[in-house]
């Protein structure tokens, strides 16, 4: 998974050069190291990369640990296996050796591109979404993967990822708080309009920060792009998404959706806030005669309300009205009871009343509201937008948080795995010691004296009860010989069943006596846990 936004989505398709992929129909690397439960993997070698950046680690002390996890690849790959598509179309093996020459093809490129001062934050990440095929057959890989493009929209990702976004959430955090502030001191004028001017320096401040970072840095890749060969593959996108950011600037600028739908992460928040926070002052600070609409006004110009203005009065008696009313608040979506409330304030303030009591109609059929009743109800209203906005727009991870969660995944995941490692690596060995010490057992067999045709059994199902023996050393940690043991008398104590079903199985140990291995074994091993207990207590006995 990339770490960039969505926004730069389209560039990174991008940096493949002129060539066109459509005729690659493979599996991308990501994809398949993921079949192999090695989706962690690209993370972890981005992560080892960008100890390399930040001088907490050598260039070759990179390179040896790429080349060991490369190496892990093919350990993991005895466990593991793809899922039926791949096994489908591709033998599991050939799937793995692939990967493994991709990956150290991959691994080479970089190690042989990176430049100082230089950060890629991604680039194994950026190979994963290409396909398998296409990074295989490619002799040069530079004519995959384009650095210089890498480079920038890492940049880019950051810049809004990080810079912008921490930008929002400060911003609505503080008009979060200011609108907690209106509803605690609703009743001072003054202290609602301090509020509302705080929001007002906030939002500036919110909007210099948009332009900074998407439109002006765009405005610089736009004109990088026109001059540098390397980037005039991505010229028509970065043009595209610097008219797109100019477009959403100005909708955030004017507080006003024009014909292009507002980005619902970092203009969309604003202009919500932006008409709850209008109607609340034009409800509890009016509207000074009409003379001023606009939710910015200059402090000066809320001097000009008389000081008669500055207590705001709310009963909060309950009538059938009001209490009817807030029922029916409680059903409406938010943009329902944005409307709903937008049509009160309008009628508080004398404007149009007719589609009010159209709406009010649909719930009520008593007596026309009063002043201080729509002054109630409206209240609860505005209140509860609060508490909608809030939910809807919550704080979103920055670029570092993310990468600091996903690294973190990412180090129970290798954790795990090098864990899968250790035990793959010792199940093999077992199964090498295990085949020994089965071809021991046959030996022993002919001493008993059995059959050849029981022992041809048990050879032809050698496979099977290697296997069985080593899940059982490795699950209860007994000894070889002793759940070997204990299986060849299994099937000896058993040789007439198993002589019976010999051409039911194909000449193999029938699944039943295959099935008794587990309780010989789980009888071996409770045995071995009594006999350890009771050395333990004869222990304990002669010390005390």
């Amino acid at each position: 998974m990339l770490v960039t936004t969505d926004k730069f989505s389209s560039l990174n398709r991008r940096i493949i050069w002129d060539h066109n992929i459509d005729n690659y129909s493979s599996i991308t690397l990501d994809k398949a190291l993921g079949l192999f439960q090695l989706g962690w993997l690209l993370m972890d070698l981005d992560t080892s990369l960008k100890g390399v950046e930040e001088d907490r680690k050598s260039k070759e002390e990179h390179d040896k640990y790429v080349k060991g996890r490369i190496s892990n690849v093919k350990k993991l790959s005895l466990e593991f296996h793809p899922d039926a598509k791949v096994a489908n179309t591709s033998n599991a093996q050939q799937v793995i050796n692939k990967l493994k020459d991709v990956l150290s093809k991959v691994h080479g490129y970089v190690m042989k591109e990176r430049h100082p001062n230089q950060k890629y934050g991604f680039i194994y990440r950026l190979f994963g979404e290409q396909e398998v095929d296409l990074i295989y057959s490619s002799e040069n890989l530079s004519e995959v993967m384009n650095v210089t493009v890498c480079n920038k929209l890492y940049n880019l990702a950051y810049l809004e990822g990080e810079e912008l976004i921490k930008a929002r959430n400060n911003c609505l955090k503080k008009v979060e708080s200011y609108l907690e502030s209106i509803n605690k001191m609703y009743d001072n004028r003054r202290e609602v309009r301090n509020c509302v001017d705080s929001v007002k320096e906030e939002f500036e401040q919110y909007k210099v920060s948009y332009q900074k970072v998407l439109v002006e840095n765009l405005k610089l890749l736009s004109n990088e792009c026109r001059n540098s060969q390397e980037l005039k593959t991505i010229k028509t996108e970065v043009d595209k998404l610097l008219e797109e950011s100019k477009e959403q600037y100005k909708i955030l600028k004017d507080c006003r959706i024009d014909k292009v739908k507002p980005d619902e992460v970092f203009v969309q928040p604003f202009l919500e806030y932006f008409t709850l926070m209008n109607m609340y002052r034009k409800f509890i600070i009016g509207d000074d005669d009409m003379r001023y609409r606009t939710l910015w006004p200059y402090s000066r110009v809320f001097e000009t309300i008389s000081d008669t203005q500055k207590k705001f009065t709310l009963e909060k008696n309950e009538t059938s009205f009001t209490k009817l009313s807030k029922e029916y608040i409680k059903t409406l979506s938010y943009r329902k009871l944005s409307e709903f409330s937008s049509l009160m304030v309008s009628y508080y303030n004398g404007e149009s009343t007719e589609e009010l009591k159209k709406e009010i109609g649909k719930y009520y059929s008593g007596n026309i509201p009063t002043e201080e009743e729509i002054k109630n109800v409206l209240f609860c209203a505005l209140n509860q937008l609060t508490k909608l906005l809030k939910e809807k727009f919550k704080p979103r991870e920055t670029f570092l948080e993310r990468e600091k969660r996903i690294n973190a995944e990412a180090e129970e995941e290798i954790k795990w795995a090098d864990q899968r490692i250790k035990q793959e690596v010792e199940r093999v060995e077992q199964i090498g010691r295990v085949n020994i010490a089965f071809t021991r057992k046959i030996f022993d067999l002919n001493k008993k004296l059995i059959s050849k045709e029981l022992r041809d059994i048990v050879i032809e199902s050698q496979g099977e009860i290697v296997e069985a023996t080593v899940q059982y050393i490795m699950k209860y940690n007994s000894t070889l010989e002793q759940v070997l043991n204990a299986i060849m008398e299994e099937i000896v104590s058993n040789k007439d069943q198993v002589i019976k079903d010999k051409e039911k199985y194909k000449g193999k140990v029938s699944s039943e006596i295959m099935g008794m291995f587990k309780k010989v074994c789980q009888t071996a091993f409770l045995v071995q846990l009594n006999f350890q207990s009771i050395r333990k207590e004869n222990a304990e006995l002669r010390h005390s």
